[in-house]
């Protein structure tokens, strides 16, 4: 049976972040939903600092600014070969960096809105000889017909079983944007004119149609986010609490709720990218805790970030969690290839290893994603409270190893 003060705690919570209508990425709602989650946190005793950073409020808007530079690159393909193939490259580069969460690319020049991480530190009672980051995203995500149920769930379920970039739902676009500028390097050579060809049709009809869903997309609703991902940060503060209120003599907790994870982990890597110093220091792990609110819980095996590359979680790690339910008796979904990505990926590419939680329902499906209907009261929060204990041993698992990297965080990172 769940820890019935702890369950009314995470469902107050969810039900306060709920009731704020959404936390659409770098808004005032995303503002004002970190105000209240700080004021949790300091009544807890807890340290915490507000890091604020430029956001995005629309990852859709990202994309699209790459997918309006590539068209505009095909169009000049053969009159203009070599700015085609300038911008071809210029958006190629772009795309791969923006979407594997180094924000600073083209969509930069439209960036609007301030954003900002809260970090809550509790330290050791010593001397800190390994930290532990607990993370969960605050924001809330646009709506579109991008997320219709039964699409998603066929294109998820094809992507899921592609085998290696080809899990990325734009992977293609990389390839696209790559074949311009080789095309472009053939028209800037030849003095023969080239006329158009099918498969510059074909390019053609994938960006006019990308532009399209992306652009309804990018300026849809944002969503109220019960599940996605309120019932994280809950979570969150909830093994929070069990940790300040227990003895820790040489482990620092850092407790991590970010903002602008849903407009391309932008929270995440200034996160990463401020504390490098002091993450090279002591040897660190995340815990990444994001959608818990369905029946099954699972460990993503991998991030697959929209440009078809692919961080594979240590699977030390990932043996270690599986150990971990089976101690509890906790049943668990398998691990599966996700085709899209978390503030995780934001850590691997970085070089920190972890393990991200979260949720699903039978078939690998998770209800009302990116929805107007993520809402509390379609949440198991049984669930929830199995994923607050099941991250709780996690935690205590990790403090248990020694003192060196390869002791305390077992396993490398792959991408």
């Amino acid at each position: 049976m769940p820890n019935q003060t702890e369950l009314l705690r995470i469902k107050n919570l969810v039900a306060e972040l709920e009731a704020l209508g959404h936390r659409g990425s770098a808004t005032s709602n995303e503002r004002a939903a970190a105000e209240l989650v700080q004021e949790h946190l300091e009544n807890l005793d807890i340290e915490v600092k507000l890091q604020s950073f430029n956001g995005h409020t629309s990852y859709g808007t990202r994309i699209l600014v790459h997918l309006l530079f590539g068209f505009i690159a095909l169009a000049l393909l053969f009159w203009f070969p070599l700015i085609s193939i300038c911008l071809s490259l210029t958006t190629f580069v772009s795309f791969l960096l923006e979407t594997s969460s180094f924000p600073n690319g083209l969509s930069s020049i439209f960036s609007g809105g301030k954003s900002q991480n809260l970090i809550g530190r509790i330290p050791a009672n010593k001397q800190a000889l390994r930290r532990i980051v607990i993370c969960a995203h605050l924001d809330t995500q646009r709506t579109g017909w991008l997320w219709e149920p039964r699409k998603l769930k066929t294109v998820a379920s094809i992507l899921g079983q592609a085998p290696g970039p080809l899990k990325a739902p734009l992977f293609v676009l990389s390839l696209i944007l790559l074949t311009q500028t080789v095309l472009g390097i053939i028209a800037l050579q030849s003095t023969v004119n080239v006329e158009p060809s099918l498969l510059l049709i074909v390019f053609s009809v994938f960006y006019v149609s990308a532009i399209v869903v992306v652009g309804q997309w990018a300026v849809g609703s944002f969503v109220p986010g019960a599940n996605d991902n309120a019932t994280g940060v809950a979570c969150a503060l909830a093994v929070a609490m069990r940790w300040e209120r227990s003895e820790h003599d040489d482990t620092e907790l850092t407790v991590l709720i970010t903002g602008c994870e849903e407009s391309g982990l932008i929270g995440a890597a200034v996160w990463a990218r401020a504390h490098q110093n002091e993450l090279a220091e002591i040897p660190t792990a995340f815990l990444n805790l994001d959608t818990l609110g369905c029946r099954q819980l699972h460990l993503l095996e991998n991030e697959c970030a929209l440009n078809g590359l692919v961080c594979e979680y240590p699977e030390a790690l990932l043996e270690l969690c599986r150990s971990v339910a089976t101690e509890m008796s906790l049943e668990m979904a398998e691990s599966h290839v996700v085709p899209t990505h978390t503030d995780g990926l934001a850590f691997l590419v970085r070089g920190i290893p972890g393990i991200t939680l979260t949720s699903n329902e039978v078939g690998n499906f998770v209800p009302n994603y990116h929805l107007m209907s993520d809402r509390s009261e379609n949440l198991d929060f049984a669930s929830i409270c199995r994923a607050t204990d099941f991250a709780w041993r996690i935690l205590l698992e990790l403090e248990d190893f020694g003192t060196t990297k390869a002791e305390v965080i077992p396993g490398e990172v792959s991408c």
